[in-house]
């Protein structure tokens, strides 16, 4: 938009002089807060504030401006206006709102304490702008963020405009009104895709046909544009030409094939997919493709760097499945991302598919909000570039069930501080790629094979006008159980005679001693071993009795369990069936058989150590 914003900076550490400030005059759109961000920050934590004179003056936005991290450009996060609305009557002195003096430490995680959540920020730095001006210009009477200001708005875009949110998919039915008219309506962002089985199927031969037409849809329809991807690391996606070239020539034929796209879209694409799904699924490392066998880790550094220089302003993911329920996976490629940023390489987010089924989700131990907010912590910007959630069958008890996951991911979505854009993967179900990829209907978008909406659609549209940030049961999550005198781990060992029972024992950690814990009710909880499934189990009331791992019955509080907090950090844990705890007839044996007692012994106290 064209109208000028009056912008305002002030001091939160060191970044000006104390008690300073500087004015500023910055279009709406566009990515003037880059050097904003030199003339407040450099290498401090500063504040600035909004104010537009379509708005009488009233404050529409303050942003935080994070310290440079490795010679480059920190991350400027939106703090949305319904954290702001106490502010309207601050005068329009430096340093006196009462936004900067939750912030007055300085410290990047504090300045937004005092407002009404942590999920009312950002995007990225290359969207952060827009979305603010989105949300000041939205038809709706909602507010940026949270639930305090009520949003009434009818269609995705709106809803997620009142929290900051640009909501898109894909749009790759072009000649299909049906399709093209509810993204007209609906969406503010689009994934452009630039797979390089398309774009390059021959070496320097580039078809841009079907990009072209995408960039030019979005563009005609006021849309944000997402590009996927620059490269693929998987050798069944990499094309046999590529796999049969020299390793010698390997750098420049993907320095090439980089440039060649993103500098072609430069300015107009604002985030790049410019890896996509490197890491094993085993968490080992990268997957042995053919960009790792010839460049090893580095070519990682390559891509980022090559997209980077072809387009200087646009926010570069990392773009990943599975991590939300693969820890393994998870933990490499976290620390991976973080090497390689440590190590200068410019990866400002991370995409998360989330190719979802609807039990994963609705269970009480999905580790989405956890991991997403690791990431953030760790000044990553989290988006979802690839949502779609599979249902068993077509019922309206599965369709709800479905509404529900979708509204849970979008509830954890608006918990996250550093967030792009909100994507699913295709718009209606006749069209997503499940159809042929698994080969059976999974009904897994929000609109159906009518493009009409379905009660998914309603989840997410009700989860981002209600504002309402998701949050976990405290205690809920992925882990093992150490025992507190040996240091030994809780353990399944075996099947008895496959009878649906299994041993339990102290061992060293292996990978089955990891223990979902979950909440049933109350102060209750179950412990699920992730090897096999089956729930921790008293047999019995006498002491002495084993403790089993069995397969869940829903009704037997013999397999429910309350947590006791010892002074030393530890618990134990009481049977609510047996009323005893969880102890060991030996400390010092790796076959310790896990019994139940009622005495008060430090045996029974257990370390919960989390694995997710």
């Amino acid at each position: 938009r064209p109208t000028l914003f009056e912008v305002t900076a002030w001091d939160a550490d060191g970044g000006i002089p104390s008690g300073s400030q500087a004015v500023y005059e910055v279009a709406a759109a566009g990515q003037q807060h880059v050097p904003l961000h030199e003339r407040v920050g450099g290498s401090f934590v500063g504040q600035v504030r909004v104010r537009s004179s379509e708005s009488n003056g009233r404050v529409l936005g303050v942003t935080r401006v994070y310290p440079r991290t490795g010679g480059r450009i920190g991350t400027i996060a939106l703090i949305t206006p319904t954290a702001l609305d106490r502010c309207d009557d601050v005068p329009d002195g430096g340093g006196s709102s009462s936004s900067s003096s939750s912030s007055s430490s300085g410290s990047p995680s504090s300045s937004s304490s005092g407002s009404s959540s942590s999920s009312s920020s950002g995007s990225s730095s290359s969207s952060s702008s827009s979305s603010s001006s989105s949300s000041s210009s939205s038809s709706t009477s909602g507010s940026s963020s949270g639930g305090s200001v009520q949003c009434q708005a009818t269609t995705l875009k709106d809803a997620g405009a009142c929290r900051g949110i640009k909501i898109g998919s894909p749009i790759w039915e072009l000649d299909d009104p049906s399709v093209t008219s509810v993204a007209r309506r609906e969406f503010n962002v689009q994934t452009m895709t630039t797979y390089w089985m398309i774009t390059e199927k021959s070496r320097g031969a580039f078809d841009f046909a079907l990009a072209d037409r995408m960039i030019a849809f979005a563009e005609a329809n006021a849309m944000e544009v997402h590009g996927h991807p620059l490269v693929w690391a998987d050798d069944l996606q990499v094309l046999d030409w590529v796999k049969a070239l020299p390793y010698a020539e390997a750098e420049s034929v993907l320095r090439t094939h980089i440039t060649k796209i993103a500098s072609r879209y430069r300015g107009r694409v604002a985030a790049w997919d410019v890896v996509n799904e490197a890491i094993a699924d085993d968490g080992s490392g990268f997957k042995p493709s053919y960009w790792f066998r010839a460049l090893g880790e580095n070519f990682m550094r390559i891509a980022f760097e090559t997209a980077h220089a072809a387009d200087p302003q646009a926010t570069l993911l990392y773009n990943e499945y599975g991590l939300e329920t693969n820890v393994e996976k998870f933990v490499q490629a976290r620390d991976t991302l973080v090497r390689l940023r440590n190590g200068g390489v410019p990866i400002d987010g991370i995409g998360w598919q989330l190719h979802s089924k609807v039990d994963e989700v609705l269970s009480p131990t999905y580790p989405l909000a956890r991991r997403m907010k690791t990431m953030s912590d760790l000044g990553f910007v989290n988006y979802i570039t690839e949502l779609d959630i599979q249902i068993p069958e077509h019922t309206p008890e599965q369709l709800e069930r479905q509404k529900q996951a979708y509204k849970k991911i979008a509830r954890i979505f608006l918990g996250v501080e550093r967030r792009g854009y909100f994507q699913t993967w295709g718009t209606a179900d006749k069209d997503s790629w499940l159809n042929w990829w698994i080969g059976i209907p999974t009904w897994p978008l929000l609109f159906d094979d009518n493009v009409q909406p379905k009660p998914g659609f309603y989840g997410v549209l009700e989860a981002f006008r209600e504002g309402a940030p998701w949050h976990d049961d405290p205690l809920a999550g992925l882990y093992r159980l150490q025992h507190r005198s040996s240091g030994l781990y809780l353990h399944q060992y075996f099947d008895v005679n496959n009878s649906g029972v299994g041993g339990v024992a102290l061992n060293t950690a292996w990978w089955s001693q990891l223990w979902e814990l979950y909440p049933v009710g109350g102060s209750n909880y179950r412990l699920r071993c992730r090897w096999g499934g089956r729930n921790l189990h008293a047999t019995g009331v006498a002491v002495g009795s084993p403790v089993t791992a069995h397969d869940e019955v829903a009704d037997w509080t013999s397999q429910q369990w309350q947590l006791e907090l010892m002074s030393d950090g530890s618990y134990r844990l009481k049977n609510v069936g047996t009323g005893t705890y969880l102890d060991t007839v030996s400390s010092s044996s790796h076959d310790a058989v896990v019994k139940s007692s009622n005495s008060t012994s430090t045996s029974q106290r257990w370390l919960l150590q989390r694995a997710d």
